[in-house]
């Protein structure tokens, strides 16, 4: 997502734009949360990666983390 998109942007998208839909009560909050993912960007990881859950992430990478433990 480019730094340029205001938080009213992405608050205002349809629903599956992207593969997700964050809501936030308040502009300053969803400023916030944009924030936090052009920072992740910047440090290379993906928006969906940023917003994982730490569950979803072990899960996914559970086999690339055990490979040649066994």
């Amino acid at each position: 997502m480019p730094a340029q998109t205001h938080a009213a942007d992405v608050l205002s998208r349809p629903k599956g734009l992207n593969g997700r839909q964050d809501q936030h009560d308040s502009e300053e909050e969803a400023q916030e949360w944009l924030q936090a993912i052009i920072e992740a960007a910047q440090a290379g990881l993906s928006p969906s990666s940023a917003t994982m859950k730490l569950a979803e992430c072990g899960e996914a990478n559970m086999d690339l983390a055990l490979r040649g433990l066994e």
